[in-house]
């Protein structure tokens, strides 16, 4: 592991398996794969936009050629255009993924390539596997290091997180429940989730039963609230008072957003 400060910012290299490395950035778990001399890959990109990373990136001699992302939400995309105008790397995503965010009136300043739904990109002669798991977001997507290294993004969270996290956000619920069951079926040789967790194979297990399990709290919760005569609007409202979400959260397009896909989900 190898620490480099910035300012207020500590910016720490860790190395998950072979060639493949994690740095935290703004809360953020990217991803680096380095081979070559100074060629890289990232896996997202982190929170916000800082040039003391792009320093950081520099000064470890680390010249990214790509980002893949896991999916275009703002906490995972926050450097894309410095890393685009300092090192001309390519962007890649799923179509999906691309045109949901730009229906939400999400504006790239950068283009956006295709990577496929399933299957293998090449970047550079290195091959990384995508494996499609959506329902956090419309198009989200595992990517794989050609050391098995498994980027989960944000498909699943780690059970310290989720501990602390009263409704974890997913775009549609069942969808996430089936990328969940796909996810517990892996078998690669390290999976990382974006959010303070780097997993063996049996804490993934348990990782996935864990956030099934607030999942199924959930559903019985909105089932008991049920009542045929209120709109799923009311009982999404009626399900955050429930597990204690406050007025000032409540507030926000991405927490009812949340609410109302498990309402969806759940209520029938």
């Amino acid at each position: 592991m190898r620490c480099l400060f910035y300012k207020d910012i500590m910016y720490k290299l860790t190395r998950i398996r072979g060639n493949t490395y994690t740095v935290t950035v703004n809360g953020t778990d990217t991803g680096i794969y380095r081979f070559g001399r100074r060629t890289a890959v990232l896996i997202d990109s982190g929170y916000y936009e800082n040039e003391d990373f792009i320093d950081f990136l520099k000064k470890e001699g680390i010249e990214p050629a790509a980002v893949i992302q896991t999916h275009l939400h703002i906490d995972h995309i926050g450097y894309n255009d410095l890393l685009r105008g300092e090192f001309d790397c390519d962007i890649y995503a799923p179509e999906v993924e691309i045109e949901h965010e730009l229906d939400r009136e999400y504006d790239f300043p950068y283009d956006i390539r295709v990577n496929p739904n399933e299957g293998f990109i090449d970047i550079s002669g290195q091959k990384f596997e995508i494996v499609s798991i959506p329902g956090h977001s419309e198009g989200h997507q595992a990517v794989v290091t050609p050391d098995g290294v498994c980027f989960l993004g944000d498909a699943l969270m780690s059970e310290d997180i989720l501990n602390q996290t009263k409704m974890p956000y997913h775009f549609e619920m069942g969808r996430t429940l089936k990328s969940m069951a796909k996810i517990r079926e892996m078998d690669y040789e390290v999976y990382v989730l974006s959010h303070r967790g780097c997993l063996t194979g049996e804490e993934l297990v348990k990782a996935v039963d864990a956030n099934l399990a607030k999942e199924k709290d959930f559903s019985r919760r909105i089932r008991k609230l049920n009542n045929k005569k209120i709109s799923d609007d009311k009982l999404a409202m009626i399900f955050m008072k429930e597990i204690r979400i406050s007025k000032e959260k409540m507030d926000l397009d991405w927490v009812y957003e949340t609410a109302m896909a498990r309402v969806k989900e759940y209520r029938r």
